[in-house]
């Protein structure tokens, strides 16, 4: 299955599992964030990104490095 990216601040990010932000409240509704965090490494995920009312648990997509490659004369283009 394909998993949904995501761009933020010009950076993909592949998403695992998302959860309501509520699931990570104290009694107070604050959120814990060391509970975040203990599951973000559980899912493996390096990332947690957050919208108003979830989180989103997510993979950086690293970006690729190329380099053009010049293809070499031949005697053919030369005529």
């Amino acid at each position: 299955m394909i998993k949904p990216i995501h761009i933020h601040n010009d950076t993909a990010y592949e998403i695992i599992r998302v959860k309501q932000m509520d699931r990570f409240f104290d009694k107070e509704q604050r959120v814990i964030k060391d509970n975040v965090k203990l599951y973000r490494d559980w899912l493996g995920c390096d990332h947690v990104l957050q919208n108003a009312t979830q989180f989103l648990f997510c993979n950086t997509i690293q970006d690729v490095s190329w380099e053009d490659v010049a293809e070499p004369e031949t005697e053919e283009s030369h005529e």
